[in-house]
């Protein structure tokens, strides 16, 4: 019997059992035994019990309490996808460095006194803070964005140096450490306000990964002897890593305002091979993972190259610029949304072999910064 033939004999019996039942009983023939169940119910009800797993939604139990088991309602589903159309639009002026970068106060070894030191309850991270960057699935490579945001009120001091990952299963137990805590070195302090976005690109590789927690380190402030501990701010992590094997590790923390273009996360869909001399189509998906929707306006510029492997951008490689077809798009990308830009790049007097497509805001110097191996390879035939 499958699936819907059982379904179909679950619901006729249940209206033929209704309406074998006698009226309802008055309130005070309630407080008497109550009847008996139809013996062939009890089947059924069993029966149903194991169609559920099956042929229904699959439903989340979170433990809120150590005696108490409360379902939880499985999430509504997303909006459809956003996906602007390619146009040829030259760029404009590079993007302005306030919507790409936060202003960073500190860079002094120590924090002057009465500095207030940012908590764990000082920073929001959902489940969309852990963002693929790269080529998502099976062809990834375990590459993220991992991003939280200063609530709270007043500015708060977090250490300048790369925080510490460790990598958690379901139980709460260590898969990994992404960066000892032994070789901290205090190298100044930065000061976030509200609203700021913390991002760090990190490899998560592993099975079973339920969460990444996130230690910043705390600065050290005058007339303190003792270093305070680290910061841990836990991101969920619910998706399976895009690898099994290799090292787990992060580069340092970049700090982007609230709604800057910087807190956008590209991601990118590329075909494998591209014939030399021919358009190069893909697109890129910008998310943002941020309670604060990003504007765009005015329409920001592009940089895109392809590039040796083991080089940076270079002559005999494909560069140009270009500008969103914002026109096409809506005003800004809300907050936990993405909108997908269809996008285009010419390949003529590129030679043939492995190249890396890479694609950042015209003006931007994060790229140079954190490295190129975040964007997707590309072989030129």
């Amino acid at each position: 019997m499958t699936d819907d033939q059982l379904e179909t004999l679950l619901a006729r019996q249940g209206e033929a059992w209704r309406a074998a039942q006698p009226a309802a009983p008055s309130l005070s023939a309630m407080t008497g035994t109550p009847p008996a169940r139809a013996p062939w119910l009890v089947p059924v009800l069993v029966a149903a019990a194991l169609v559920v797993p099956v042929v229904g939604t699959v439903v989340l139990v979170q433990r809120q309490d150590p005696a108490v088991h409360q379902i939880a309602a499985p999430p509504s589903a997303p909006s459809a996808p956003v996906v602007v159309p390619w146009a040829d639009l030259p760029a404009t002026a590079p993007v302005s460095p306030n919507r790409l970068d936060a202003r960073v106060e500190g860079g002094d070894e120590v924090a002057p006194s009465g500095t207030t030191l940012c908590k764990a309850g000082d920073f929001s991270a959902t489940s969309d803070s852990a963002t693929s960057i790269g080529l998502p699935g099976a062809l990834g490579s375990g590459r993220y964005m991992l991003t939280v945001q200063r609530v709270g009120t007043g500015p708060c001091a977090i250490g300048a140096d790369t925080p510490t990952m460790n990598i958690l299963d379901a139980a709460g137990h260590s898969l990994g450490i992404g960066r000892s805590s032994l070789l901290v070195w205090y190298t100044g302090y930065t000061l976030l306000q509200p609203g700021d976005v913390l991002q760090v690109p990190a490899k998560i590789c592993g099975t079973g990964v339920a969460a990444v927690e996130l230690r910043m380190q705390a600065p050290l402030v005058e007339a303190r002897a003792i270093r305070q501990p680290p910061i841990p701010v836990t991101i969920p992590f619910p998706r399976g890593s895009t690898c099994t094997s290799g090292g787990k590790g992060t580069v340092h923390q970049r700090i982007v305002p609230a709604g800057g273009l910087g807190s956008l996360v590209p991601g990118f869909s590329v075909p494998r091979r591209v014939r030399s001399g021919q358009t190069l189509d893909y697109s890129v998906t910008l998310t943002n993972p941020t309670s604060v929707a990003v504007s765009l306006d005015p329409c920001p510029s592009y940089r895109q190259s392809l590039i040796d492997l083991l080089k940076l951008p270079d002559k005999k490689g494909s560069t140009s610029t270009g500008r969103l077809n914002c026109a096409a798009a809506p005003a800004s990308v809300p907050a936990h949304g993405s909108i997908t830009f269809r996008l285009r790049l010419e390949t003529a007097g590129v030679p043939a072999g492995d190249r890396r497509l890479v694609w950042d805001w015209l003006g931007s110097s994060a790229t140079d910064a954190q490295g190129y191996a975040q964007f997707p390879t590309v072989t030129v035939y």
